[in-house]
């Protein structure tokens, strides 16, 4: 049985998962924008957005948080950073602009 890609989360020193929606908060009026490491991205081009969240065309792996092995090696001057991307939706709730990270 094949791992749904969306959820998969590997594990390792700088884990992190590969994403291919992002959920919206039930109240949001609007998807005003969405970024990847800082870049807005292009509607119908990079996402679509769907009833309740953005689907991203090409998932993306997340930055993930450094595990203890890798906290480690880090506090000891390894230089160990966890790999992958920013991800942010800017959202309107009730007109009011929120950014919400993936």
């Amino acid at each position: 049985m094949r791992k749904d890609p969306s959820t998969h989360r590997p594990r390792g020193i700088g884990a992190s998962r590969l994403v291919s929606e992002i959920p919206l908060p039930g109240d949001a009026d609007a998807v005003l924008g969405v970024f990847v490491d800082g870049v807005a991205q292009v509607e119908g081009r990079d996402y679509d957005v769907e009833a309740g969240r953005v689907r991203l065309r090409q998932p993306l792996r997340l930055a993930g948080d450094l595990t203890r092995l890798g906290a480690l090696m880090t506090a000891l001057c390894a230089g160990v950073y966890p790999q992958g991307h920013d991800v942010a939706v800017l959202v309107s709730r009730s007109g009011t602009p929120q950014l919400i990270a993936a």
